[in-house]
Formats: C-alpha cells, structure tokens, sequence
C-alpha cells in the first residue's frame, strides 16, 4: 500500500472538545462524573475538514474513495456518527465509513491492518487521524487543541509506501522484531515506554505527526525507511514508511 497527499490541521486554541447531548448520559457513565459536570455543546465544528478537503484537491481527481477511515485516540462525543456527517460535508456519497477509535495511537496500526483488507486497485482509503482529549482524560495539560492529519491510502502507488503494519502481544517480541530490521529512523509515541529506546525519536502527539515527522525527514533524502512504534496496555505495534527508488520493490 502507498500513502500520498498528507495533510494536516489544528483546531484553535481554546476550542476545547465538546460533548453533544445525545451523548451525554454515556459520557458522564465513561468518565463516572456526575451529568451536572459534562459540558455539552450541540454545534460541531468538524475542524477536520480543513485536512480532509487538502487531501481530497490534492489528488487525482479521478481517483475513486471507496472507504473513509476515521481513526481516532479516543471515541469522540462532539456528535454523534461524526465519519457520517464528514462525508457528508465532503460530498462523498458512495464511500464506505469506517470509525477506528480508541486503543490510544495504536489505533491507526490497527486502521492499516484492516485496510489491507479491503483496498483494491480501482479504490482508494482516505483516511483522517484525529487526536484530542477530554479534560477528564487527564493525557496532557493542552487538551484544547486537537490534531487531526489525512492522507490517502493506494494499492498501486503513491508518495511513501506502507510496508507492513504489524501488532505484538508483549514489548520482547516486538524488539525482537525490530533488532532484525535497519532503519534510518524510528519514531516512538512519547506515550510508550520500552525498556530499551535509545536512539528512538519520541514524536508527542503521535498518531497525527509521525507520518509528518516521516514526510519531513525524508523530505531531502532520496531513501529512506523508518518505524513507528506504539502501545496500548500490554499491546505493541508498529507501522514501517519507506521513499526511495526502491520502494515499489515487495
């Protein structure tokens, strides 16, 4: 698979996440708040779009988007079905959505593996990465700008190809895996703690800026191979990004 046309978009500052109200008997139940302290606002902004319609201009026009991959840290509750209602402002009407929230930055590990599965020659991925807390997750002190990147995902080719997307059921087999491979670079989410990272770069937030960080470093480089690595719980996977002349070689 081959990623091309990524794009990136911050929320304003001060824009703090906000909860629709048919969620919020189910937010205040996650959280064990009482309902008294959810602040709902029923107007969705969809920031998101900014990204998404960069994408979409970016790329051949004739290509088709045959799925939406809405990959999120956490659910979101600023409305309800929110890949629906982007779709919807984005004028695709014949793309399949596909929401993949929350397993933190493992998520998008997780988007590729499924993508794999349903990508084909005459249909795209457009996928949106989107990373933004609540106050009561307690992740980070700046909860109030969200970040959100989208790329588009091909069978054939493209900017950058995906080599693998691969998930580990303990942190040694997923060095064991990793001292068998070279790289140029390897990305670790700052939220991942392994005991052995020296010479890892801690990209903080990950799922949206890895592939940004990838994109920049290989920028001037006419090869170049990097690993993504995250966690969630006892969980580890990583993704590896490859440029160059060589790329198309699987």
């Amino acid at each position: 698979m081959y990623i091309s046309y990524i794009h990136k978009a911050e929320s304003e500052t001060g824009d703090s996440p906000g909860v629709h109200p048919f969620y919020k008997h189910s937010f205040a139940a996650l959280y064990d708040i009482p309902e008294s302290m959810v602040e709902t606002n029923a107007v969705s902004k969809l920031w998101t779009l900014s990204a998404l319609k960069g994408t979409l201009s970016a790329s051949n026009k004739e290509t088709k988007v045959g799925y939406f991959f809405d990959v999120r840290t956490t659910e979101d509750f600023s409305c309800p079905a929110p890949e629906y209602k982007l779709l919807d402002f984005l004028k695709l009407k014949h793309t399949v959505p596909l929401g993949i929230k929350g397993m933190g930055s493992l998520a998008l590990v997780q988007a590729f593996r499924i993508a794999e599965q349903y990508i084909s020659n005459q249909e795209a991925v457009l996928f949106c990465t989107v990373e933004q807390y609540h106050r009561f997750d307690a992740i980070s002190d700046d909860l109030s700008k969200g970040h959100a990147t989208t790329f588009l995902v091909t069978a054939e080719s493209g900017e950058y190809r995906l080599e693998s997307a691969r998930l580990f059921p303990s942190e040694e087999a997923l060095q064991c895996s990793l001292s068998n491979e070279a790289f140029d670079a390897i990305y670790i989410d700052s939220c991942c703690h392994l005991t052995n990272a020296t010479g890892m770069i801690k990209i903080d937030p990950f799922l949206t800026d890895a592939i940004i960080r990838f994109s920049n470093d290989a920028k001037e480089k006419n090869t170049f191979r990097a690993a993504c690595i995250s966690s969630y719980h006892n969980t580890y996977g990583y993704y590896i990004l490859v440029k160059g002349s060589d790329m198309y070689e699987i």
